[in-house]
């Protein structure tokens, strides 16, 4: 077959799939294991309303997905409000701790009465593994991210932007809260700001008697708080 004789069938075959092929509007790709797609996919058809894309093996959100937000609904699972266990995962690196401990969980959980997870706390000591951080991020409401200067140095932060990503897209559902603490705009990790239309900033000290005296920082805890009680 000469290439002349090729083009033409690829050419017939796309006109066809413009003007005969039935328009998507609905697509179910979930339950099939799927660890990756091309960034083509879907490319041609801009009519689609609905995507579920939930419960594959995606490590990484093809990008297509995310240019395709503002217009695709995507499916969110009935009752899915019933599958959460917690209403944040907290990422963080080790010299968040102290801060987590004096002044985040004292606010989310004692004063605001809701329930957070944290690795160090909450996941057993041998089963700190990339599957049980990515069922606790699926099984929790939002995904908060404590970003210092030294968040990239942790074992898991890559990791843990990656699965709050995916669970963010292909549910459309949960927040990507991200706390800012004493960092330059250009040591913000390039995941984050790849992200960052879809991200809530929040500005914090570190410093606890700051926080508890400040005004401004009074604000940004009231922002926290109304981020992680509506959906």
């Amino acid at each position: 077959m000469t290439n002349a004789r090729i083009d033409q069938i690829v050419r017939k075959g796309r006109e066809w799939m413009s003007f005969r092929a039935p328009v998507l509007r609905e697509v179910d790709i979930s339950f099939n294991n799927i660890w990756t797609l091309e960034e083509t996919t879907f490319f041609e058809q801009p009519h689609i309303t609905h995507l579920n894309m939930s419960n594959n093996l995606f490590r990484t959100i093809p990008n297509f997905v995310t240019k395709l937000q503002k217009k695709v609904r995507r499916v969110v699972e009935k009752n899915l409000h019933e599958n959460y266990i917690y209403d944040a995962y907290v990422s963080y690196e080790e010299r968040s701790v102290l801060w987590i401990q004096k002044c985040l969980l004292p606010k989310i959980e004692e004063e605001w009465g809701l329930k957070v997870c944290l690795h160090d706390r909450d996941l057993l000591p041998g089963d700190i593994t990339a599957d049980a951080k990515a069922e606790s991020i699926q099984q929790s409401r939002h995904v908060v991210f404590i970003i210092t200067e030294h968040f990239t140095e942790g074992k898991w932060g890559r990791f843990e932007i990656d699965r709050a990503k995916y669970e963010k897209y292909t549910t459309n559902h949960r927040k990507i809260i991200v706390i800012l603490q004493n960092i330059r705009i250009e040591d913000i990790p390039d995941e984050i700001v790849n992200i960052s239309n879809d991200v809530c900033f929040i500005e914090m000290a570190l410093d606890e008697n700051e926080i508890i005296n400040s005004t401004d920082n009074q604000r940004d805890w009231l922002k926290l708080k109304a981020l992680l009680y509506l959906n």
